[in-house]
């Protein structure tokens, strides 16, 4: 399997997806992450308006995809390894790309494309970024067209009038 490190507009696409209402109905957007040692920051919040939370978010995803890429392909400098060329690999509030819409299928596909260059390490299933990413899939889900009138559960199943008993 091969990796590469996303780019930041990447980052900041998952990241401002879960901040908006599109995709998140109820604010703010939250996940838990089981594995952090303090229980009482387990559960982590991200609000619309939350510069800081964004600025941590956006380098905690970064920071697990470079550690995902760095364990795949060994000890190698981080400007050799696959992805984008002359990054910094920082993020800050100032990083303001802007989107008009979060479609949920192009938020889950983003999600996939992170995940599958995330993976490659062996604590990626504990770490929060996993956790981020989970949320953040189910809330896109969520908020599929036709989603929310759905039936739970099965359908009724299809019955033709001829093949009714008598």
């Amino acid at each position: 399997m091969s990796a590469f490190i996303v780019d930041r507009h990447h980052i900041i696409y998952m990241v401002k997806a879960a901040m908006s209402r599109r995709i998140t109905t109820y604010q703010p957007f939250s996940w838990w992450h089981s594995d952090d040692p303090n229980p009482d920051s387990r559960h982590h919040k991200l609000g619309a308006g939350d510069l800081d939370e964004f600025e941590r978010v956006c380098n905690m995803l970064w920071q697990e995809n470079i550690r995902s890429v760095m364990y795949r392909y060994g000890d190698e400098l981080i400007s050799t390894l696959p992805g984008p060329i002359g990054e910094d690999h920082r993020i800050t509030r100032m990083d303001h790309d802007s989107w008009l819409e979060f479609d949920p299928t192009q938020v889950l596909k983003s999600c996939k494309c992170y995940e599958y260059q995330s993976c490659e390490h062996p604590v990626w299933e504990s770490s929060e970024a996993h956790a981020f990413i989970q949320s953040l899939k189910s809330h896109a889900i969520n908020s599929l067209p036709g989603y929310e009138n759905a039936e739970w559960g099965a359908p009724a199943p299809y019955s033709h009038p001829s093949r009714l008993p008598v």
